[in-house]
């Protein structure tokens, strides 16, 4: 006879394998329809035997007892405690105060930026991480009970920033791959420099304005709004990085 208890429940088996006067093959099985039910099963026909769960249930996590009853040998018991862990929700990336939802996000350089990576459930709690060019961010909270959170601010967002992919990450076991969210961010980038191009003899030719300034002539800091043409602030401001130079009217 073979008696499974978990957690000593009442004293009363919650699984039973009985091969008295019959074979180990034909023995018969019971499974506490309140407990397993048919998740469970003994296979006897590996070495050494074993009691299998499946599917396993976070409920199941408890210290078992295993009773062997022989008929010419003293009872046997052995303890086994058994630990579920259940895997968190995939990670969900939040943007502005609005808690809006986005995979592309666009922000202007020199701005202030603040993502938030909620992950829903785990046991145990999951560890979640912000990734970003070979650093990682572990400032990570547990709220309400099952939500873990960790907010990634940003006070000056910078041109390294371009088309970066910033990763969310959360584990809370390594027996199996940590679930993941990415964000990638679009950066306006401000005019450095304004190259007036203008000769003496004519005044009216066009100036340009460039984002990089290294190696040029009559480079001179960018003007303010009214020494260009009315609206140019408007025109000139919230270049994408990856715009090299544009023309304006002088």
């Amino acid at each position: 006879m073979v008696f499974w208890y978990k957690d000593e429940r009442d004293g009363e088996p919650i699984y039973s394998l009985d091969a008295r006067r019959k074979s180990i093959a034909q023995a018969k099985l019971w499974s506490d329809p309140h407990v397993f039910g048919e998740r469970a099963t003994m296979r006897t026909n590996v070495e050494p035997a074993k009691l299998e769960i499946d599917p396993l249930e976070a409920a199941d996590a408890g210290v078992y007892r295993c009773r062997v009853d022989y008929k010419n040998s003293p009872t046997r018991n052995q303890k086994v405690n058994l630990t579920v862990i259940v895997p968190p929700n995939k990670p969900v990336i939040y943007t502005g105060v609005g808690r809006s939802l986005a995979k592309t996000l666009q922000s202007n350089e020199g701005s202030q930026l603040s993502l938030l990576c909620e992950v829903i459930g785990g046991s145990p709690p999951p560890k979640v991480t912000w990734h970003f060019d070979g650093q990682m961010d572990d400032t990570y909270t547990l709220e309400h009970g099952d939500i873990t959170i960790n907010r990634l601010d940003i006070s000056n967002v910078t041109r390294k920033f371009l088309k970066a992919k910033l990763i969310c990450q959360a584990s809370n076991t390594h027996l199996v791959a940590p679930l993941t969210s990415e964000i990638i961010l679009d950066i306006n980038c401000k005019i450095l420099v304004f190259r007036d191009t203008r000769s003496q003899k004519s005044q009216k030719k066009k100036g340009k304005a460039v984002k990089h300034a290294e190696g040029m002539e009559q480079e001179i800091p960018m003007p303010n709004c009214s020494t260009l043409r009315p609206g140019c602030w408007k025109t000139v401001t919230g270049l994408p990085c990856s715009t090299t130079e544009h023309y304006y009217e002088l």
